[in-house]
């Protein structure tokens, strides 16, 4: 039995083999042309095999040729055109017409005043991205939530802080000197993107820009147009760029309730490298924060950290030289991010009248010691269908953002980075300096006064409470589109 069965074996292999080499034996070289509906020759179609990587694209005259079996398919595909399959046959030539893709024709943006136009009407260039992106991107801010999805706009964060400012550029800058924003226009209605801060000689704290109090789960669509005849359209606050947010609206049939929850955490992704072998001073010599050895003091080149040296620390004991490798690592802590959002929606009188309310709740906890942002959003549109030229549309936004522990702005002592890395020593005991802000209120934001004394440190700039907390009832309009 035990012969029988690897005879049986080698002839099941054999008979693999040979099945093998004849299905390679059939393949050859498939040829063709490829036109579009008029005629014309289509260049650049991509040509695949199913389920293969193997590819071939068709020339400047539409002609190709690619090598495949019988029994297999090539997709031809490119953008704006239908997608086709063709199973291959007998035959060597396979000729394919091209069709133009009717869900591509009818895309349409919103440009002016909720106008609704055909993008390839266009005379100027635009991106444009659906709610389904803001859904994925689960951010606080919507300009961070844009961040590698339009082509041609520059997002640049705020600094790490909660509820910086974001800066978007379109096209890069238009501007050395002045304002480089885009224009924002929401369901057809411009608003002011202005940055809130309060300045000082050494910086102020930044209290975020306006377009970071859009509710993203509001957001039906958001487009962006591009070039200078943009501006055509708004006039020239446009020649930055313009941006145009459309809200959603009630659809369908009935009455749609949504609800959605997510949770994020975040921390420093990574730090810089520090030595750990010197302490403070210049030269092998120590340096204390005090009178004209400041400068001194804060250079990392004293004696060894390992020599033992002795020295007083910020709170007056007498401690001899260790190093803190984890120095900057343990100022951090795990931030957090939890929004919630509910809307109803619906339509009536046969989908001629719709409604929306909308409330979202945004709690961002910094990886900033003792910073934090709380926003609520509450939305209410309402529209109806008077004919079949006449719409009204009412749209009424409540929101209320509230940041605790904003984050100090400058090159010089406000300015966390400069502080707990270009001043602290390596030997420095962060919890030293605990709490960051001290009962009365007052923050001390250097090692050392302007005499040479030496002081407890608050790396933040911590503010309790907002001048105003940040409480608007804006977006209040009645618009009329003919």
């Amino acid at each position: 039995m035990k012969t029988r069965t690897a005879k049986l074996l080698i002839l099941f292999l054999v008979t693999h083999l040979l099945s093998t080499q004849h299905i390679f034996s059939q393949e050859k070289t498939i040829s063709g042309n490829v036109v579009d509906e008029t005629g014309l020759p289509a260049t650049g179609v991509n040509i695949i095999i199913k389920g293969t990587s193997r590819g071939a694209q068709s020339d400047f005259d539409g002609n190709y040729a690619i090598k495949a079996s019988p029994g297999q398919t090539l997709i031809f595909s490119y953008l704006g055109m239908e997608t086709q399959e063709q199973v291959i046959g007998t035959s060597a030539t396979i000729n394919i017409t091209m069709k133009e893709d009717a869900q591509s024709l009818d895309e349409v943006v919103v440009t002016a005043m909720g106008i609704e136009r055909a993008e390839k009407t266009l005379g100027y260039a635009v991106s444009s991205i659906k709610s389904e992106d803001f859904e994925e991107a689960r951010e606080t801010d919507v300009l961070q939530a844009l961040q590698g999805k339009l082509s041609g706009v520059q997002i640049t964060g705020g600094g790490g802080g909660v509820g910086t400012s974001t800066k978007i550029t379109v096209r890069g800058l238009t501007r050395i000197f002045g304002d480089n924003n885009p224009l924002w226009v929401i369901d057809g209605v411009p608003i002011s993107d202005s940055n809130s801060s309060d300045g000082g000689i050494s910086g102020g704290a930044n209290y975020g820009n306006r377009a970071q109090d859009i509710n993203p789960d509001d957001i039906e669509t958001l487009t962006v147009l591009k070039g200078a005849s943009a501006a055509a359209l708004y006039g020239s606050r446009a020649s930055n760029g313009v941006i145009v947010v459309t809200t959603k609206k009630g659809k369908g049939k009935g009455v749609t309730i949504t609800y959605s929850s997510t949770m994020r955490f975040d921390s420093p992704l990574r730090l810089p490298d520090f030595q750990n072998s010197y302490g403070p001073g210049s030269l092998g010599v120590y340096s204390e924060a005090d009178g004209d050895n400041i400068k001194d003091a804060s250079k990392g080149w004293g004696p060894a950290i390992s020599s033992g040296t002795a020295y007083t620390d910020y709170a007056g004991n007498l401690q001899t030289f260790t190093s803190n490798p984890d120095l900057q690592k343990d100022f951090y802590d795990l931030g957090s991010t939890k929004v919630n959002s509910f809307s109803i929606s619906g339509t009536s009188n046969e989908g001629k009248n719709n409604y929306r309310v909308s409330t979202s709740y945004s709690s961002n906890e910094g990886i900033l010691p003792g910073s934090s942002l709380d926003r609520l959003n509450l939305g209410l549109k309402a529209g109806s269908e008077l004919s079949d030229k006449l719409n009204s549309v009412f749209s009424i936004n409540y929101i209320n953002t509230g940041i605790d522990g904003a984050v100090a702005t400058g090159a010089n002592d406000p300015n966390i980075l400069t502080s707990i890395i270009n001043t602290l020593p390596r030997i420095t005991n962060i919890d030293v300096f605990k709490p960051w802000v001290a009962d009365d209120g007052v923050t001390q934001l250097s090692p050392v006064d302007a005499d040479g004394t030496i002081t407890r440190i608050g790396l933040l700039m911590k503010i309790k409470e907002l001048p105003i907390p940040k409480d608007f009832l804006e977006m209040w309009r009645l618009l009329i589109v003919l």
